[in-house]
């Protein structure tokens, strides 16, 4: 099944983001970002990063809420204060970032 998706997801990528494109006679290589969520999203992500590292790589988004019991920190998320939340929402830190069911969740620059 992993095989599978990873074949899909490589092809339907490819088919419409080209990372490669000529400009005057030189190639030059361009990286895009990929989410993966929804079902069986921790079996697909783990299964791209083991079996391709150097095509896949991670980024950890940040979250404000408490972490669950099978929840790894700095894994699935990097868990800190609301406090520190906010300081990096005032530095303009974040490339995104969401309030779900009262808890903020974001993605850094430096993280990316």
């Amino acid at each position: 099944f992993l095989q599978a998706m990873y074949s899909f997801l490589k092809r339907f990528f490819s088919y419409f983001f080209n990372t490669q494109e000529e400009k005057k006679g030189e190639e030059i290589c361009y990286s895009r970002s990929v989410c993966v969520r929804g079902a069986f999203y921790g079996k697909i992500y783990d299964y791209m990063l083991t079996k391709y590292p150097d095509q896949f790589s991670s980024v950890v988004p940040l979250t404000s809420r408490a972490r669950r019991n099978f929840e790894v920190n700095g894994y699935d998320y990097y868990f800190v204060s609301e406090n520190f939340m906010r300081e990096f929402e005032v530095g303009n830190e974040f490339i995104e970032i969401v309030t779900s069911n009262g808890s903020q969740f974001g993605l850094t620059i430096g993280g990316v």
